[in-house]
């Protein structure tokens, strides 16, 4: 769970609490199971320091041990549950979090907890039935059990039901930063850009060193055609976390709408970078080369796109087609135009129309008069496929 509080402290030993002497406590935890190694508290309590030190591991061979010792204690295997979790292996985190919940059904944090684990599977349904469960009214919960819920809310596209939790969140805690962050999200997607930039600068308020917030409201800047404020943000999330992709491909779709394609470019190469198999990463690299005129590059970048996820959405043929188009190589174009209307017959009339187009520049005019008739018929108010058409009508009589 990512806050710029440490929600983890929940499941963190007491006797350990904001300690920094972990290897001392190692170190007598060690010496007593040396005395007697029969006490599973003791493996579960040297579990909890390699747990805490992120030697997941080392934590789960004690946690291990302790359930030989002590089957019936619900509070190890949530320990447990949570270092699988760690380790992204969530199906053996869930098992742990079930037994836990079997033995111990009241304790709120291991349904938060499974709920985690379900989130982190994208079993948002399951997740939010846990999330649920643990904010029962009869529970006292922390107010990261609503953001959780919340997020889980919004990767659904339930944004409205995110923004409630995320209103109780902030009711319950007003001083942490993410949440507004995370409701500023929730805003963006509704497309409501004021309230979203407003959530992201309170967060940033709040705490200025959160990569991701400024990278959001660069995005929400972008939206609303603001490109140097989403410019600036972009560069701060990117000074801030260098490896935050979605900082450059903001940046980079701001300097696009600036016609500064040398710097997209650079900023898409970046995300490449970071991930040589993000489709969007070429296809949008690809875009400004192809504003650029550097029509074999653009087709190279498509071309990487579509050998990615030959099923992607149909407009990257429809890009790579209009690079070829672009070039004069009406067959290749033609090849590509079909394919995405193969892909998805209910694409914008626009492929129909360049199809048409590239069959007129080949001479075969009954190919082009079928396609632009089409178009008009999808886009009726489309001047130039109309002219075009009236064009060819009369070559043909």
């Amino acid at each position: 769970m990512n806050t710029d509080k440490d929600s983890t402290d929940i499941l963190t030993p007491p006797g350990y609490r904001d300690k920094v002497q972990h290897d001392l406590a190692i170190k007598n935890c060690t010496e007593a199971i040396r005395l007697n190694p029969k006490i599973a508290w003791v493996y579960r309590e040297r579990g909890d320091v390699y747990r805490k030190k992120g030697q997941y591991d080392l934590a789960i061979t004690d946690y291990n041990e302790a359930i030989k010792l002590d089957p019936e204690y619900a509070v190890t295997y949530m320990y447990r549950g949570f270092s699988y979790c760690e380790q992204k292996q969530y199906d053996l985190a869930i098992r742990d979090y079930t037994q836990a919940i079997r033995l111990d059904p009241e304790y709120a944090v291991t349904y938060m907890c499974r709920g985690h684990a379900y989130h982190e599977q994208e079993q948002y349904d399951l997740a939010i039935r846990d999330y649920t469960q643990a904010i029962r009214p009869d529970r006292k919960v922390s107010w990261v059990v609503y953001r959780e819920r919340g997020n889980a809310y919004r990767e659904k596209g339930q944004h409205d039901l995110a923004i409630k939790d995320y209103n109780e969140a902030i009711r319950l805690d007003s001083t942490n930063a993410t949440v507004y962050g995370d409701r500023g999200k929730a805003y963006c997607k509704k497309g409501q850009y004021d309230l979203a930039i407003e959530d992201f600068t309170e967060a940033i308020r709040r705490n200025s060193k959160i990569a991701w917030v400024y990278g959001d409201r660069g995005e929400a800047y972008c939206k609303k055609g603001q490109y140097d404020l989403a410019i600036r943000d972009s560069t701060e999330s990117i000074r801030l976390d260098p490896t935050y992709v979605a900082a450059y491909y903001n940046r980079g779709l701001a300097y696009n709408k600036q016609d500064q394609y040398d710097l997209a470019i650079k900023d898409y190469t970046e995300a490449v970078r970071f991930d040589p198999k993000d489709v969007w990463a070429y296809v949008c690299r690809g875009e400004n080369y192809m504003m650029k005129g550097q029509y074999d590059k653009a087709i190279e970048d498509y071309t990487a796109a579509i050998g990615l996820n030959p099923s992607e959405p149909a407009s990257i043929y429809e890009y790579r087609g209009h690079s070829y188009m672009l070039k004069g190589q009406h067959d290749k174009a033609i090849e590509d135009y079909t394919a995405a209307i193969g892909l998805d017959p209910s694409e914008p009339a626009s492929i129909y129309e360049y199809r048409g187009y590239s069959y007129m520049m080949k001479g075969q005019h009954d190919k082009a008069i079928e396609d632009l008739e089409k178009t008009i018929n999808l886009d009726p108010d489309n001047t130039l496929a109309k002219n075009k058409l009236a064009e060819l009508r009369k070559v043909a009589d």
